[in-house]
């Protein structure tokens, strides 16, 4: 859950969903956020037809993103695949294989790559490496539903990093979730009869990772903005193309210096027909992900977006308590279902107005933000539907700028 890139990409109308302030307020001035997309049809205006498609896109998007957790637990866990690395791999190698083959037959646009697109997306995309590794690392030895509860401390570093880097300020109501969120986190691992410390370490290390994703893709998108007048800026999914072609050497390394080749000569499931069906079905989960998330934010507005991703925490803990049988108790369980509520709470909570300096550019460092976060919800989570703050969007509309597809296993 869950990730920003360099967007902006003029008002290319081949993006399938764009941003713009809807006027020259401050974005947070309307409570309201509409989100338009150029691949609506004019026939669609009744408003029986929008609530049927927004509903349909919002289940799609919520068993697609949960299904990329599930399934990927299931290949972890219960399979015992011993190498995360080696997954990962090849989910985003199949990603790209699928993009191009879009490309070719005329569905998709994905530009090739360039030198100078590969600089300002390098970095940012080694912490994105590193947030998908420890995300792997962790849900193979985290429980289900504990795992949703560890992913909220994202949202405190986050916030924080807000509140320390761009100078942005929240509501008592924000500070009090994110305090029931860590409160929930800490009960939930002391009671926890699957506790796991490696599991936990790897899990803490994924939120630092997903907080330093968010809060760099900020600066990034400043960067990107400076560059909006460049028509030959990368469109949306191009972006999850970087993502994940950049991805693959990163990993190749990892695979290398851990062994995991080795390792894998003696994994008893690697030919096992069952096995092999939920390690693609995961990778595909991920990979449409991508679309769904596109298909959500085009037909809903921001804040349903936001509460679906914390409905999907939901299901996620649910369905993988018991798909899984983890182990609870009566505190542990009322810890987590408190972790759950907060986030319900939260995605009201951050859509209050929240100040935010000027900079010389003009754009509040807050505008700045709220356009990272709908980058950040669209290509990567997770986490997190990942539960990273909205930072309190305004109206959204199909004019300028864009929306990077999510790209994360861990919406």
């Amino acid at each position: 859950m869950n990730d920003r890139e360099d967007a902006f990409d003029g008002a290319h109308r081949r993006s399938l969903t764009v941003i713009t302030p809807a006027n020259d307020s401050n974005l947070s001035s309307s409570k309201d956020a509409v989100i338009t997309s150029p691949i609506q049809h004019e026939g669609d205006s009744s408003d029986s037809q929008w609530l049927s498609s927004a509903l349909t896109a919002e289940v799609l998007y919520c068993t697609v993103s949960a299904g990329t957790i599930l399934f990927n637990k299931h290949a972890l866990s219960t399979f015992h695949f011993p190498a995360p690395n080696t997954l990962l791999l090849f989910q985003f190698g199949m990603a790209v294989v699928l993009l191009q083959l879009l490309h070719l037959l005329g569905l998709i646009n994905v530009e090739p790559l360039r030198w100078k697109s590969v600089r300002l997306w390098a970095p940012l995309n080694l912490i994105f490496v590193a947030m998908n590794v420890t995300a792997f690392f962790s849900l193979q030895l985290v429980g289900a539903g504990m795992f949703t509860i560890l992913k909220n401390l994202s949202n405190v570093l986050t916030i924080g990093g807000d509140w320390y880097l761009y100078g942005l300020s929240y509501s008592w109501q924000v500070w009090f979730c994110l305090l029931l969120m860590t409160l929930s986190a800490f009960v939930g691992g002391a009671t926890d009869l699957h506790f796991n410390l490696r599991g936990y370490a790897w899990q803490v290390a994924n939120c630092f990772f997903t907080a330093a994703y968010s809060l760099y893709l900020s600066a990034v998108i400043k960067k990107a903005s400076a560059q909006q007048h460049d028509k030959k800026q990368l469109n949306e999914l191009s972006m999850v193309y970087y993502n994940n072609v950049l991805s693959l050497p990163p990993l190749i390394l990892l695979i290398l210096l851990s062994g995991e080749l080795r390792t894998l000569q003696f994994y008893p499931h690697f030919h096992t027909l069952e096995f092999q069906v939920v390690a693609v079905l995961g990778g595909l989960m991920g990979f449409l992900v991508s679309f769904a998330s596109i298909w959500c934010m085009s037909r809903t507005s921001a804040t349903l977006y936001s509460l679906t991703g914390s409905l999907n925490k939901v299901l996620v803990a649910a369905v993988g308590m018991w798909l899984f049988k983890e182990p609870t108790n009566v505190t542990n369980l009322v810890s987590i279902i408190m972790g759950l509520g907060a986030g319900l709470l939260f995605v009201f909570a951050k859509t209050k107005p929240i100040s935010a300096p000027i900079s010389k550019s003009g754009e509040t460092d807050q505008q700045v933000s709220q356009a990272a976060h709908l980058l950040e919800t669209a290509s990567t989570k997770p986490s997190g539907a990942s539960g990273t703050p909205s930072r309190g969007m305004g109206k959204v509309h199909a004019n300028s700028g864009s929306v990077v597809p999510q790209d994360s296993r861990y919406p």
